[in-house]
């Protein structure tokens, strides 16, 4: 049958796990190439990426304990391969957007 291509089930594994990504973040294209060379990327309100390199990381919980403000950062330098002196951590302002701000659990 023309134009049916085989899938085998690694390559069927590895699309869906990349179409869930996207959707989970996000992900964003940018219109404007000129516009996006100057603006940080940003594609959720939680993570921004400047020009330069340097990760901006906004947390919507207070740090009791938990590790919000250290593991966190940890974790997204790992997985973005990203220089750790190079992470940074903000708290969030109270705004809708980063949903239920409450600090609880174990």
């Amino acid at each position: 049958m023309p134009g049916v291509h085989e899938l085998s089930r690694r390559d069927f594994v590895k699309l869906s796990a990349s179409a869930g990504a996207a959707l989970v973040f996000g992900i964003r294209f940018a219109e404007d190439s000129a516009a996006s060379a100057t603006e940080p990327f940003a594609p959720n309100v939680f993570l921004r990426i400047d020009a330069g390199g340097a990760v901006t990381i906004t947390v919507a919980r207070s740090e009791l304990g938990q590790g919000a403000r250290t593991v966190v950062p940890m974790i997204v330098a790992d997985e973005l391969e990203a220089d750790w002196t190079r992470v940074g951590i903000e708290a969030a302002p109270a705004d809708e957007r980063y949903g239920s701000m409450t600090t609880g659990g174990s």
